[in-house]
């Protein structure tokens, strides 16, 4: 018994292991759809959405709390889903107007 425990634990190691080069390492550079390099130290603590949509994507890259980083945005995403954001969206400071 103890057998198969290690060598599930062996195999379950390997197979994760791979899953680590996807983790992201900083200093990080990326190039925006200007064309201009952009160097980020560290990972970001604090994000401004100038478009309040991006909330979405944000979501997908932090599942338990998209607004944990979030200190301001336009907040054009209240109009398309109030329940789910009404609670979060308190704690965040807006950006420009809201037509």
């Amino acid at each position: 018994m103890a057998r198969k425990s290690v060598s599930s634990l062996l195999l379950t190691a390997l197979l994760a292991t791979p899953l680590l080069s996807y983790a992201t390492q900083y200093p990080l550079t990326v190039t925006d759809l200007d064309g201009r390099q952009v160097t980020l130290a560290k990972e970001p603590q604090r994000i401004i959405l100038q478009d309040g949509r991006d909330i979405m994507t944000l979501a997908m890259l932090d599942r338990d709390n998209p607004f944990k980083r979030l200190v301001a945005w336009n907040n054009l995403a209240k109009k398309q889903d109030v329940a789910h954001l009404a609670d979060a969206e308190n704690d965040v400071a807006p950006v420009g107007h809201d037509p």
